[in-house]
């Protein structure tokens, strides 16, 4: 076995804190893994159940779980070492139950059950992310693929997010303004709590499907409790507000009422002066 203190530093160097995880003496080699030169450590995942994963049957001896085999170098994908890239080739202790004749394999808190990627690498794809980093120079920097990157971008996203425990202001106010650079089709979406007049979200788009989508993450129930929408006169808006918001009362805001009779008195102005001159 491996000297106690080396051990630990190899548990330190990958950040692993779960104390099943065991490494064997020479558990480091540097292999060529899909043309790059990589760094594999093998190591084993092993402890006492302390009940049945599967019928959750407790477990008091061998007369309850008993132990099955190996579940062989399960990879994961760990952050890179001195600039190399990182796997971990972890075998797995596999139980099984007496009582409900199934079988089911060691978990760890290192990495989600049935994934090849580890927390930390998820943790550091996040981090990247913070940085506006092409999606493509954050997979090959965390040795993932660009469709690993995208979908831990989904999953962050604060779209998916829900505001004050997923309550709705009673009475809301929503507009569109001039946003940055990133913002798709060049205009963001502003919802205010007309309330408490604060702002109670910005969106980066202001696209029917994406505001249906982020207003739909809201119960039917917290929608059905809003009582007043303030808006715009725009016909889209209108429609979605109504079909999410059914017991909700829409009221043009004063601004665009305004607005309105501004350029109605214009137009009529206009007409009533050419009308003049033409005559």
């Amino acid at each position: 076995m491996i000297c106690l203190t080396q051990y630990n530093y190899i548990k330190d160097i990958l950040n692993i804190k779960d104390v099943n995880v065991y490494f064997n003496e020479n558990c480091l080699e540097i292999s060529e893994y899909k043309g790059v030169n990589t760094k594999i450590f093998h190591g084993y995942l092993s402890y006492i159940p302390t009940h049945c994963d599967r019928c959750g049957h407790v477990n008091n001896g061998h007369e309850d779980i008993i132990a099955w085999g190996w579940k062989k170098n399960c990879k994961v994908k760990v952050t890179k070492v001195c600039g190399y890239n990182a796997i971990l080739l972890l075998d797995k202790k596999r139980f099984k139950c007496n009582h409900c004749g199934k079988t089911f394999t060691a978990r760890t808190n290192f990495v989600d059950f049935h994934k090849q990627i580890s927390n930390d690498t998820k943790l550091n794809i996040t981090l990247d992310l913070i940085h506006k980093g092409t999606e493509k120079d954050i997979a090959r920097n965390n040795n993932v693929s660009t469709n690993t990157v995208n979908r831990i971008l989904h999953n962050i996203s604060e779209d998916k997010l829900v505001k004050r425990q997923g309550h709705l202001p009673k009475i809301i106010g929503i507009d569109e303004f001039k946003g940055p650079k990133d913002t798709i089709s060049k205009m963001a979406f502003i919802i205010v709590d007309e309330e408490n007049k604060n702002i109670f979200d910005l969106l980066n788009s202001r696209k029917t499907k994406d505001i249906k989508n982020y207003f739909k993450r809201y119960s039917k129930r917290q929608r059905d409790k809003v009582k007043f929408i303030t808006m715009d006169l725009y016909k889209p808006y209108y429609k979605l507000m109504k079909n999410l918001f059914r017991n909700a009362i829409i009221v043009p805001d004063r601004f665009h009422i305004v607005l309105q009779i501004r350029n109605a008195l214009d137009s009529t102005r206009i007409i009533n002066l050419t009308l003049t001159i033409l005559n």
